[in-house]
């Protein structure tokens, strides 16, 4: 069999870079945005506002990282995350997602072996599948977030202009 390990370390590094950027879009919508609109209600069952959104994306995160420290993928507990944050500011916000990129990265830097198979919704792919489905979930936030801003007619920041080629 074909030792793919530098292939793979390869792709993960690449889709790292591709989870910062993503990350650090989310980061800059939560400073453009005020704390009135993230908090205000959205035409949408169970994540009614921006601050649920944020709020399950790093409860999200916090999931896919257990896979990374070798734990079985559970979101059992996303719910339970939105259900006791009590987040009042803007830098709650920023820092909970904060506090789950430290522990990814803590993970991330402790990987020696992207091509490590692990087996989510039944079926095996290579560890660094995980950093690719945390990159699509928080991009599909996002345009979630682009829908809602052009139904509710809000701005968007400049990084998001030029990323999401946005009027």
């Amino acid at each position: 069999m074909k030792d793919n390990s530098k292939k793979d370390k390869d792709v993960a590094k690449t889709l790292i870079f591709g989870w910062r950027e993503a990350r650090q879009l989310t980061i800059e919508w939560i400073k453009f945005q005020s704390l009135k609109v993230l908090r205000q209600k959205l035409p949408r069952v169970g994540l009614d506002t921006y601050v649920k959104h944020l709020i399950e994306m790093s409860e999200v995160q916090k999931s896919y990282a257990n896979v990374l420290y070798g734990k079985d993928l559970d979101f059992s507990q996303v719910d339970k995350g939105l259900l006791s944050s009590n987040i009042m500011t803007k830098n709650q916000l920023i820092n909970k997602l904060k506090i789950e990129d430290k522990r990814f990265y803590k993970a991330v830097n402790n990987i020696k072996n992207w091509s490590k198979p692990i087996k989510l919704f039944n079926k095996k792919y290579p560890l660094y599948y995980v950093i690719e489905l945390l990159i699509r979930h928080e991009t599909f936030h996002h345009g979630q977030f682009i829908a809602f801003c052009f139904s509710m007619n809000l701005r968007f920041p400049k990084s998001w202009k030029d990323t999401w080629a946005l009027p």
